[in-house]
């Protein structure tokens, strides 16, 4: 498969991706980490459905690139669709606000 304009091996692809997994669940983990355990945990569950999405995405990138022409832009016009559909239901979840008076320079600003 070609991945910008370089060709790679599937267990080079693999190997990407459970590469990019972890670093997305670690860098949750450490940004999340004074929350408390569900909600910690609701939002590492999240990011695990957004991985299995990429994952899902990749094989049927690998899947389809021998049969169709063009894959990728049929695959990409699927994550788009899941991304423009669920991301605004599960965005909540995943953002992480304070009030304004927790931030001084945020209150400086909104002042």
């Amino acid at each position: 498969m070609t991945v910008f304009g370089r060709e790679m091996s599937r267990s080079a692809l693999i190997r990407a991706g459970y590469v990019v997994a972890g670093l997305k669940i670690g860098a949750l983990w450490m940004a999340q980490g004074d929350s408390s355990p569900w909600v910690h945990a609701l939002r590492l569950l999240i990011l695990m459905a957004k991985v299995t999405l990429v994952a899902l995405a990749m094989a049927a990138g690998l899947a389809l690139d021998t049969s169709i022409s063009h894959a990728d832009a049929w695959v990409s016009v699927g994550l788009a669709a899941v991304a423009a559909l669920g991301g605004p239901i599960i965005h909540p979840w995943l953002v992480k606000t304070r009030a304004v008076e927790d931030h001084p320079t945020a209150a400086a600003v909104a002042v």
